[in-house]
């Protein structure tokens, strides 16, 4: 088939959410002649209703909740209102503030093409959107994902809301049931229960999100206890009805009822409606197929962010789409790659949750011997001026390397003290690293002296001390 100059392309990009337009900056920078299409809002879900939205309504939520805590620092009797139509608008306000950083006219500014509308392979190098033929010897798709909806009778028939339409909500519910209980459902659920509206997370598993650590788990029960939220495990929903704007499930625990109802069963990747098949690309129920430099089964091919089915984080599809782009470019082989075992995330609550390091499959699959070391914020300075005590600081050291495997932090800012250990692990450096840097006192990021001064205390065996002593003269 042949091209017109201007119908071909070094590199197109399919989806313009926090993967795709990661993909579109870094061909922009390599001198790539880049086409971007989306036929959606430009920033994906990330910034529409994903992550930008949920820590703005967070944040508004974690305000309530240090308002409600001041009688026991003798700030008495506050007084308070929550405008939910107004908290809303704020939400959606930080949106539209942040929009232009994602939009059209910043990408056409640094030199990449923009088309909205909806692309369909027509091969493996050929992309049609609006009627027109684009030709590209590099491809990345980064179609992101969707909401999973459960196959439960009676379900498509109600309004319910998903995280797409959620945001649109400008009547606080009186009682909002959510039907799932992973990091999602509980942030949500949580800043809505702070803000005044009754809440209750249902899901089939038997334990509370149970992928984290069981004593981060218990902690985190704690913690959305503290609001009043209800949790309820092992409940299979069989059908949903709505009637006289009333929600009623039907399960195998009894009947749960609410005037509103959140679906948050997890997401399922976009691998349909765009011709995919045709360019011969493997899928399974994951998503696409890559290997670590992001390439599919298709070598000129490479995919990025939720419809990789390999970390749905914002921050990882980033990384994933820098590493697509430039291994299209000088070959995987050059091209540094991508570490699926290494997935930093932080959980948006007051205290927040984080961790990084290897998960606990590979741990476990690789027979990692781990020797685990614990410092309380109730002995934490910081923590202690704030009174904000609750949580810890959990490091897990690899016994045979003398690095670092795992960490889990519940604190204040626990988000921002959490990327310190990331970069250790990412180095390949020990705990010596982390503890020869000197930190500002009194600092939350302190806490990382503090656990791993647990660590080394450790280290020093008594019959060194014992040789110290003899050598050096003191102690006697």
């Amino acid at each position: 088939m042949l091209h017109n100059d201007q119908d071909k392309y070094d590199i197109i990009i399919i989806g313009a959410g926090a993967a795709g337009l990661s993909s579109a900056y870094t061909a922009s920078a390599m001198g790539h002649k880049a086409l971007l299409i989306e036929e959606g809002n430009m920033g994906g879900d990330c910034l529409n209703v994903g992550c930008v939205p949920s820590k703005s309504l967070l944040h508004v939520a974690g305000i309530v909740k240090s308002m409600k805590k001041g009688d026991k620092i003798g700030i008495k009797d506050i007084q308070y209102k929550v405008d939910f139509k107004e908290v809303m608008n704020h939400v959606e306000n930080s949106v539209n503030t942040i929009a232009p950083e994602d939009s059209v006219e910043r990408y056409e500014g640094l030199g990449v093409k923009v088309i909205k509308g909806h692309a369909e392979f027509k091969d493996s190098n050929t992309v049609s959107v609006n009627n027109q033929d684009f030709y590209a010897k590099r491809i990345v798709i980064a179609t992101g994902g969707k909401p999973f909806i459960p196959p439960i009778e009676g379900l498509k028939d109600t309004p319910f809301m998903t995280t797409e339409n959620f945001w649109e909500m400008r009547k606080q519910p009186k009682k909002l049931v959510i039907l799932g209980g992973g990091v999602v459902a509980t942030e949500l659920g949580y800043a809505l229960s702070i803000l005044g509206t009754e809440v209750e997370l249902i899901f089939p598993e038997p334990n509370y999100l149970g992928i984290l650590d069981s004593e981060v788990a218990a902690n985190v029960k704690e913690i959305v206890e503290d609001v009043n939220i209800k949790l309820n495990p092992e409940v299979n929903c069989s059908k949903v009805s709505y009637e006289n704007d009333i929600f009623t499930l039907e399960t195998n625990k009894g009947l749960f009822s609410g005037d509103a109802l959140l679906i948050v069963a997890g997401r399922k990747p976009i691998i349909e409606g765009f011709g995919l098949e045709k360019t011969g690309v493997e899928t399974s129920r994951f998503g696409i197929t890559v290997n670590e430099s992001m390439q599919t089964s298709v070598p000129n091919i490479y995919a990025v962010g939720d419809v990789a089915g390999r970390g749905q984080f914002t921050h990882i599809a980033g990384k994933q789409a820098v590493i697509a782009t430039i291994a299209s470019t000088i070959g995987n082989f050059l091209a540094p790659k991508m570490n699926f075992n290494i997935t930093p995330w932080t959980m948006y609550l007051s205290p927040q949750i984080a961790f990084t390091g290897y998960s606990s499959k590979y741990i476990k699959d690789n027979n990692i011997d781990i020797s685990w070391y614990k410092y309380d914020l109730k002995h934490f300075d910081r923590a202690i001026v704030e009174a904000n005590t609750q949580g810890f600081v959990k490091i897990g050291i690899n016994k045979n390397t003398g690095k670092i495997a795992q960490v889990w932090l519940i604190s204040q800012h626990a988000g921002e003290i959490i990327n310190e250990f990331t970069s250790a692990i990412a180095w390949n450096k020990k705990p010596a690293a982390l503890l020869s840097i000197i930190r500002p006192y009194p600092s939350w990021s302190l806490l990382i002296q503090k656990v791993l001064g647990l660590y080394s205390k450790e280290l020093v065996k008594p019959s060194y001390i014992k040789w110290m002593k003899r050598i050096f003269g003191y102690g006697k």
